[in-house]
Parts: structure tokens; C-alpha cells; sequence
């Protein structure tokens, strides 16, 4: 990350596109939709998951900032943690 924006490896070239993580057993990973980023900054929904499958987070962006709700899991697949989010900062109610 170089500047707040999220750039190329070796570059300062900002990151638009998909972005995948791999999961799962290393002999067999699985490549996953995490996100979107759109001139370096994430957008949208993005998601991560344990590496039982079980997710992990699903949070949302708008223009690299926290915006709109928040979810954690547990490993075991139990709700974690719930928040709202406006312009990167807490917005509104949050449950445990």
C-alpha cells in the first residue's frame, strides 16, 4: 500500500480488478473471490474465509472506506461481531 491506495508489487501503479485469495489445504487450494478494487481503493463487498470454508468477515467499501455493515464469524461459523460503518468511521448500532 503506497500513499493510502493499494498498488502493483514493485510498482506505484494503483490496482483495479478482482482480487482472489487461496484457501483451503495447501495441496488443494481454492481459489475464492475476495473483492473489488477500483484505482487502488477497495469497493463493495468483500469477504475472507477460514481455511475450513467457514467465513470468516464480510464487509463493504465505498471509495477504500468502511461503508455499510460489518459481519465477523468464528471458526465454528458463529456470529462474532456486527457493526455499520459511514465513511470509515462507526455508524449506527453494533452487536456482539
Amino acid at each position: 500500500m503506497d500513499n493510502g491506495l493499494w498498488t502493483e508489487k514493485f510498482s506505484d501503479e494503483p490496482i483495479s480488478g478482482k482480487v482472489y485469495e487461496y484457501f483451503g489445504e495447501e495441496s488443494n487450494p481454492k481459489k475464492v473471490y475476495m473483492g473489488n478494487m477500483v484505482n487502488g481503493k477497495k469497493e463493495e463487498e468483500w469477504k475472507s474465509y477460514y481455511s475450513n470454508g467457514i467465513k470468516k468477515y464480510n464487509y463493504n467499501f465505498k471509495d477504500g472506506e468502511s461503508d455499510g455493515l460489518q459481519t465477523d464469524w468464528y471458526e465454528n461459523g458463529r456470529k462474532k461481531f456486527e457493526s455499520s460503518w459511514k465513511g470509515g468511521q462507526p455508524h449506527g448500532s453494533s452487536t456482539q
